[in-house]
């Protein structure tokens, strides 16, 4: 039976998909036009795909700012706000360095390619138009199918509106994306993402001929993607009884969402000693810890000792780790980029990384899997959290 499913997965390393795209399967970040965080530069510096979502609404998108350009010390406004992004004109009095008529999108991607210049890194529109046919095909199929996921037009001035009967608009006015000018000044219908999303998924599928691809997500996706899935199923089933591609389909398609957001630890070149610094006494630290426990489990399962005894050698112990914890909260202190959350002082971006020298990716952020990332990041957070206290 025909069936899609979408899985988190986050056992694997960035290394690992790397290998895995050597090998001839998708391997594809989905991220936002905007500010790139330095989990996002990890990724399209080590080769994967970088493919930026454009049909974003400046003053909304809290993770990467499209309106603005931002680095760890400074912000510039780019646009107004309330604008889909690949419609939405640099305001040439704030930025002097924009070119004539330059669109926001262009201003964001032309510095990530600028600081990261081995990167692989697209537009969805151009992706979608480059693939024109089939996702021309996907439309027509999900008006028919899921008419109600048509939702909002892109207005002649740039703005957004919402409207129920978008899908009825689209033989009028057609589909944005896929328009032959989609940066028009005319109205348009928003591909939603129910059908962006799938159109991603069968285009990779086509393209690898593989029945198992992988996704890599940002802090939302990984989220949002499970309310999605019985729509996408059911889409997913219409497309392999319709589609004229629907052969060349796998039976079953397996996408494996990977938590991309966990590979925070990289930085500019300039503050590569500091991210280092941390990460090796990060590791002391975890080995001093263990040999603390151990002389506490050693104390305590020898022989029997008094309560003074008890008392003292337990005072001991928790002053030894106290000052091993502090060490550790002192030299967090200088790589504050990694604790900030997205768009706060501090904040590292392509802007910094163009601007210090270039990108500084740390080993365990190629080698350690999203997982043990994750587990390595909470760890700092509770050492840091603990010292406060």
């Amino acid at each position: 039976m025909e069936n899609l499913t979408i899985t988190k997965n986050d056992q694997l390393s960035l290394n690992d998909l790397v290998e895995l795209q050597a090998q001839g399967f998708s391997v594809l970040r989905s991220a936002h036009i905007g500010n790139l965080s330095p989990y996002n530069m990890s990724i399209a510096a080590l080769g994967i795909p970088l493919l930026c979502v454009d049909h974003t609404i400046t003053g909304i998108d809290t993770n990467y700012f499209p309106e603005l350009t931002l680095s760890s010390n400074d912000t510039e406004r780019v646009t107004r706000d309330g604008l889909v992004v690949c419609r939405a004109i640099v305001d040439a009095k704030n930025v002097t360095t924009a070119k004539q008529k330059q669109f926001v999108d262009e201003l964001q991607l032309s510095s990530v390619r600028a600081a990261i210049p081995e990167a692989n890194v697209f537009t969805n529109t151009e992706y979608l138009r480059k693939n024109e046919s089939v996702v021309s095909e996907i439309v027509a199929i999900a008006v028919a199918n899921f008419p109600e996921q048509f939702t909002r037009l892109a207005l002649a001035d740039g703005a957004t509106r919402r409207d129920q009967n978008a899908a009825r608009r689209i033989s009028d006015v057609g589909v944005m994306q896929l328009n032959d000018n989609p940066r028009a000044s005319e109205t348009a219908v928003i591909l939603p993402n129910l059908v962006d999303i799938m159109a991603n998924f069968v285009i990779e599928a086509l393209d690898s001929e593989q029945a198992i691809q992988y996704h890599l997500s940002g802090p939302d996706m990984v989220r949002y993607i499970n309310n999605l899935v019985p729509d996408m199923q059911r889409f997913y089933v219409t497309l392999k009884s319709t589609a004229s591609f629907r052969n060349l389909l796998p039976k079953q398609l397996s996408v494996e969402m990977i938590p991309s957001a966990e590979a925070r630890f990289a930085t500019t070149a300039r503050r590569q000693p500091n991210l280092e610094g941390l990460l090796s006494v990060l590791q002391q630290t975890d080995q001093d810890l263990l040999m603390l426990a151990g002389k506490r489990k050693q104390f305590f399962t020898s022989t029997p000792k008094n309560k003074e005894d008890e008392q003292v050698f337990s005072a001991t112990i928790k002053t030894q780790q106290s000052k091993v914890e502090l060490e550790i909260a002192e030299v967090a202190q200088l790589v504050p980029e990694l604790f900030v959350p997205a768009g706060s002082t501090g904040f590292v971006t392509q802007n910094d990384v163009l601007a210090e020298g270039g990108l500084f990716i740390a080993p365990i952020n190629r080698e350690l899997s999203m997982a043990e990332l994750s587990k390595t990041f909470k760890r700092l957070v509770k050492l840091r959290e603990r010292i406060r206290l």
